[in-house]
This record gives C-alpha cells, sequence and structure tokens, in this order.
C-alpha cells in the first residue's frame, strides 16, 4: 500500500485541480498559466540541485547518456510503426488530409518552425543545469529538503495542470469516442511502452522501470522530475533527456511525416507535446484538419503521464 501513496496523491491533486478549474476562479486563468512555468522552473532547478549534489550520477553519466538515447529512438521508432500500422489497417489518411500538408506557402520555412519551438526546451534544459551548477558547487541545503521541496512543488504543478486540462475546453471523452480519434493516442501509448519495454533486457533495466522512462510521452519536464521525486534521479535525469530528445525528434520528422501524408504517424511520435509545442508545426505541415486530432492526442496523454511513470516504475 505505500508504493501507491504518492500515484493517490498525484491523482488527488490532479483531480482536485480538475474540480477548481470548473469554478468561477477561471477568470484568473493567466495568473494560473503564470503560476505554472515559475513552479515548473523552480521544479526543474530542484531536480537540478538533486542531481548536482548526486555522487551517483557524476559516476554513471555514461549510463544515462546510453538510456537516454536509445530510449528516445526506441521509442519514436515504435510508436511510428504501431500508429502506420494501425492507419494503415483502417484505411489509411483521408485524401483531404493529405492535401492539407501540401499547401501552398507550408513548405519551405518548416526550419525556422523548428528553431521558434526549441526556444522553451531550451530554456527549461537550461533551468536544469543551472541547478545541477549550484548544486555541484555550493552543496549547502540537505538532499531531504530539496526532496521534500520537489514533492511540493510537484503537487502544486500537478494540481495546476488539472486546472490548465479544464481550461483548455477540450472534451475528451467526446473526441475519444471517435475511433480514428483513438487509434492514434492508443497507438503512441502501445508503441511507447513497447519501445521502452525492449530496453529492458538491452540496458539491464526492470521491465516496470524501462517502460516508466518512456511514459513521459515526450512530456520530459514532468517525467524526469516524477521519477527523481520516487527516489531515483539517476533514472530521473535519464527520463528528462530522453523525452526531450523525443520531442527533439520530433520537431525535425513532422515536416518530412507531413508530406509524406502520415499527419497521423507525425502526431503520433509528438505524444503529449502534439497539443502545445508541436501542435503549431502538426497545423502547418499536415494541414488544419489535423489539428482537433493532434489536441485530443496531445490531452489524452498528457493526463497518462503522471498516473503511467509512478505507476510503472512501481511495478
Amino acid at each position: 500500500m505505500e508504493t501507491l501513496v504518492p500515484l493517490l496523491l498525484i491523482l488527488f491533486f490532479l483531480a482536485i485541480g480538475m474540480l477548481v478549474g470548473r469554478t468561477p476562479v477561471l477568470r484568473y486563468a493567466k495568473s494560473v498559466a503564470i503560476a505554472l512555468d515559475l513552479c515548473l522552473y523552480a521544479l526543474l532547478f530542484s531536480m537540478g540541485l538533486r542531481i548536482g549534489e548526486s555522487q551517483a550520477i557524476r559516476t554513471q553519466i555514461a549510463r544515462v547518456g546510453i538510456i537516454a538515447s536509445t530510449a528516445a529512438v526506441a521509442t519514436v521508432l515504435a510508436t511510428a510503426l504501431v500508429v502506420g500500422l494501425a492507419v494503415s489497417l483502417l484505411g489509411g489518411s483521408r485524401a483531404d488530409r493529405i492535401a492539407g500538408g501540401h499547401a501552398k506557402g507550408e513548405r519551405g520555412d518548416g526550419t525556422a518552425a523548428v528553431m521558434v519551438h526549441l526556444k522553451d526546451p531550451i530554456r527549461l534544459f537550461t533551468a536544469v543545469v543551472t541547478g545541477v551548477v549550484v548544486g555541484f558547487l555550493v552543496r549547502l541545503i540537505p538532499e531531504a529538503v530539496i526532496a521534500r521541496i520537489t514533492t511540493w512543488l510537484l503537487y502544486l504543478l500537478v494540481f495546476l495542470i488539472g486546472f490548465q486540462l479544464v481550461r483548455s475546453g477540450i472534451n475528451l471523452r467526446a473526441a475519444l469516442l471517435q475511433p480514428r480519434t483513438l487509434i492514434v493516442p492508443a497507438g503512441a501509448v502501445i508503441g511507447t511502452l513497447a519501445g521502452g519495454l525492449l530496453l529492458s533486457p538491452l540496458l539491464a533495466l526492470p521491465p516496470g522501470r524501462a517502460m516508466s522512462v518512456a511514459a513521459g510521452f515526450g512530456w520530459y519536464s514532468l517525467s524526469g522530475v516524477l521519477i527523481t521525486n520516487l527516489g531515483d534521479p539517476v533514472l530521473g535525469s535519464a527520463a528528462f533527456i530522453a523525452n526531450m530528445l523525443r520531442e527533439g525528434i520530433s520537431l525535425l520528422f513532422i515536416p518530412l511525416l507531413g508530406r509524406l501524408g502520415l499527419g497521423e504517424v507525425a502526431i503520433g511520435i509528438a505524444g503529449a507535446t502534439s497539443m502545445d509545442v508541436t501542435l503549431p508545426l502538426i497545423g502547418k505541415s499536415c494541414g488544419s484538419s489535423y489539428v482537433p486530432l493532434a489536441v485530443a492526442n496531445g490531452a489524452a496523454l498528457s493526463f497518462l503521464v503522471p498516473i503511467l511513470v509512478p505507476l510503472l516504475y512501481r511495478l
């Protein structure tokens, strides 16, 4: 039962955030968005502090890099394969969607779009690096204190995420009742976890922990913190980098997949980021008719991240 407590607390704060999001406090949504950003940067900085103070990470930095890069490639390839196969079995993409990705004016500026959307990941990565440097050089704050601060920052972040999910106005139940909308997030989940499971024997990781690294679905800022907060800063660092790499790979390949008429695959590999960071690029490269699917996919996967990561880690 003790191992389920962190998961239950995360679900509790997520549910409270969603309930509060339905109240008149919604008019303060802009302040909530600012608070969410500040909380996220503070969380990533505290994660960096724990990494900087951890002797285990300094001695296993090569292993962190190997796990992260292998997980990123494996999850993207497995997701592309599963989603592509599922779509082909159901008759492939609609012709009007494919045509949308080839509209005039949507070519030639893919690189600029990628660079624009790399700004936020760079800023978030800088917050982690700053924490690592401070933790390595100063080491004034006891690790137990940092862990306690990180825990409550995490609960606040999950609460704010629940609020934002309601604020987005997305009716997930209605969207996911459509078969074509359902197959992309389902394929992304199956492909991502299959890719993570393949890493278990390859990298000598327990199956549950290998899948927990993958289960961030590209949401690196949350997945890394969740695993670090569960007491494994080494694996948390690998999850952070793996999911950041997944987002980077997605940004690079979405324009190509759009030109090939593989919009569902582009959305699948984007994972949780298809509702925010990669959404403009998906609309530009694949066509505007793919935007509702991208939003529903990202929202569904974002909802699953705080549930699946700790659950799989505890297996």
